[in-house]
């Protein structure tokens, strides 16, 4: 049965009483209880009543177990089952709880599953570690909740100190004594209070001997102070280690290695190697000399000096630099342990067309350039156009006469001096065709104004009212002509 027999609490005459009674454990379901009261008189002496108990039976939730996880490491889906027997489990409510949330938050404990099918996975605190109860729950809605527990052990896992890195190091030859600084040296995690040992080693003692380590456990910084050998060069590779005293157990790391080269550059530059290869100038010198030199470039003799861009790759016995040819002169050297400055890079040059002008601007912040143009961009020949910038609002702006003709500018950095625009007029070819005058002259040496003069003795110059027409690098200019009196011109540059 589902309920036993009520007990009755009722005394004659009271007007009131009671029933008690216990649902047997484990079983659901519906029960009719029936309540009889006798007067024990001759006739109508019985009145019967009744009513019904139903017994809801609690949701379920099996599968889960106590588990261990590594520091740091979730788990897998756990899956577990849930049901019930009066509600569908699709409209069962699930919830997850952890009794130590420095070692697993809630935002730890992700359920997932739809249906009967559920699963928990947990991802502990990171670098933490001991144990915690999950609770999962399960509701039906009536009031009923059932809960499963289990016991999560977070295994401790040694995790590896820390070293920051070390940037390689060129010297040059003689350079005696060095200190090279360390930092970021840790355990690895704030809980982990352990005893660091710093080690280093050199790939090349012969050149720089064992660095001697500066260092005092738990310092986060330090140092290394080495001596290179006096008249060697080459390189040597450095290693650092820092060690601590976790262990390894449970695939821990108790150490770091980092790495860094020292360069030591002989004396004197080896001999440069200059040659030009289908349309790139190659630029080699001998890896005898070690790895130590820096490739500068100028455009003068005398400077500046800039870095040349890229990494020398190494063929057949020599560092190796290909560059593409800019049609300029130019000059190489090597250097040891010089700072060389990168080449700046050009601003954005924006070029605009006002009428028969040519506006061309730059920001001027952005260093000190040339301007330069060029008739042709395949084969350029670069000219300085002299004309000096005008700086407004932190802006620099050259206005030049549109010459008809495609014209290419750049700013150029390395050109502190250049080949400037030929300061002579082109010669000027005047023919009659006619009934028409036609001149001609060269656009390739820059832009000049047509002008003409009724008198070349005290001569009134003035332009010539005239678009040129500009065809295969020559510019054309038509004019009737006249019968009466004579008249002069003349090219000048604006």
């Amino acid at each position: 049965g589902l309920i036993p027999h009520p007990a009755v609490n009722y005394s004659s005459p009271s007007a009131t009483g009671s029933l008690t009674f216990t649902p047997i454990s484990g079983i659901a379901g519906t029960a009719t209880v029936t309540v009889t009261v006798n007067d024990a008189g001759p006739v109508n002496n019985i009145t019967t009543r009744t009513f019904t108990v139903t017994v809801n039976a609690a949701p379920t939730i099996t599968g889960l177990t106590n588990l261990s996880l590594l520091e740091d490491t979730a788990s897998a889906p756990l899956p577990f089952t849930i049901a019930d027997a009066e509600t569908a489990a699709t409209a069962l409510t699930v919830q997850a709880f952890s009794s130590n949330p420095s070692v697993v938050a809630p935002g730890g404990l992700t359920l997932a599953g739809t249906g009967a099918s559920r699963s928990i996975t947990l991802t502990p605190v990171p670098d933490q570690s001991g144990f915690s109860t999950i609770s999962v729950t399960v509701a039906d809605g009536s009031g009923n909740i059932t809960t499963n527990a289990f016991l999560v052990t977070v295994l401790s896992v040694n995790d590896a100190p820390t070293l920051a890195p070390l940037s390689n190091l060129g010297l040059a030859q003689n350079a005696g004594p060095q200190t090279v600084n360390l930092s970021g040296i840790g355990s690895g995690a704030p809980n982990e209070n352990q005893v660091l040992v710093v080690t280093a080693t050199s790939g090349n003692p012969s050149l720089v001997p064992a660095p001697t380590v500066n260092y005092a456990s738990p310092a986060a910084i330090g140092s290394l102070t080495f001596t290179p050998v006096p008249g060697a060069s080459g390189s040597a590779v450095i290693t650092v280690k820092v060690m601590d005293d976790g262990g390894t157990d449970r695939s821990g790391i108790d150490s770091i290695t980092r790495t860094f080269t020292v360069e030591v550059a002989a004396a004197q530059p080896p001999t440069l190697e200059i040659q030009w290869v289908g349309g790139q100038i190659v630029v080699s010198w001998s890896t005898n000399s070690g790895s130590g030199w820096k490739l500068g470039f100028a455009i003068e003799i005398n400077g500046p000096w800039f870095a040349v861009p890229g990494t020398p790759s190494v063929t057949a016995g020599r560092y190796t630099v290909t560059l593409p040819a800019s049609g300029e002169a130019g000059y190489f050297r090597l250097c040891a342990g010089c700072s060389l400055p990168s080449v700046p890079r050009p601003p954005v040059l924006t070029v605009t067309r006002a009428d028969e002008e040519i506006i061309l601007s730059w920001p001027e912040g952005d260093g000190n350039f040339v301007l330069q143009v060029s008739e042709n961009v395949v084969n350029p020949e670069w000219f300085n156009t002299g004309a000096t910038p005008v700086v407004n609002a932190g802006v620099a702006s050259v206005t030049l006469p549109a010459t008809g003709t495609a014209q290419f500018f750049r700013l150029c950095a390395t050109c502190s001096s250049g080949t400037p625009l030929s300061p002579e007029p082109p010669p000027l070819t005047v023919t009659r065709d006619g009934d028409e005058l036609i001149l001609q002259w060269s656009v390739v040496t820059g832009t000049f104004v047509l002008e003409s003069a009724a008198d070349i003795v005290i001569p009134e110059w003035e332009p010539v009212p005239a678009t040129p027409q500009v065809t295969s690098h020559t510019a054309t200019v038509t004019l009737s002509a006249f019968d009466d009196g004579q008249l002069y011109f003349r090219l000048r540059r604006p």
